[in-house]
């Protein structure tokens, strides 16, 4: 600790001024860093409220509207002379749409790159909506230019055959 003491006795004022200027540069560079560190965790914690808040509000159109929840959940038809025909089809807009936000936010949560099993449940739910409603894969394949040829062969792997056939 002596020598140090003795070498920075030795240095010129300019030279000192230096040192601090440097001191603080790398400083400064750190604070930019942990800065960075602390909006990324920002981004992902708004991402995930995000996600929750879309399929908070689908949850609240069914609880709204109940007698929409057989379409989605229960293998419910619908049938073009159906009196919630046109309100079924927009809310199968409104998942796909919802889906797809997902899909998209998705690529803002580290954990789902680290930790795959976290998108999991994710993908569970949007598959699900597939499985327990035949409403989806017909929507799907009739909107199917709104989105990317990406999403669609991503979401829409459970319904290979109603997207290469003709359908409502």
């Amino acid at each position: 600790m002596a020598r140090l003491l003795e070498i920075w006795r030795q240095l010129e004022a300019k030279d000192k001024i230096s040192f601090f200027f440097s001191a603080a540069g790398i400083l400064g560079v750190i604070f930019v860093i942990l800065q960075i560190n602390l909006a990324v965790q920002s981004i992902e914690s708004n991402t995930a409220i995000y996600m929750s808040h879309g399929v908070q509000e689908l949850n609240k159109i069914f609880i709204e509207k109940p007698h929409l929840w057989p379409y989605f959940n229960a293998q419910k038809k619908l049938e073009k002379n159906d009196e919630n025909y046109n309100a079924v089809l927009a809310l199968a807009d409104f998942h796909l749409d919802l889906m797809e936000s997902i899909w998209i936010q998705s690529d803002n949560i580290k954990e789902y790159e680290t930790d795959p099993s976290s998108w999991q449940g994710w993908e569970n739910w949007m598959r699900s909506i597939f499985k327990d409603s035949p409403v989806m894969c017909p929507r799907l394949k009739k909107v199917k230019s709104w989105y990317s040829q990406e999403f669609v062969e991503y979401i829409g792997k459970p319904c290979k055959s109603t997207l290469t056939n003709d359908s409502t």
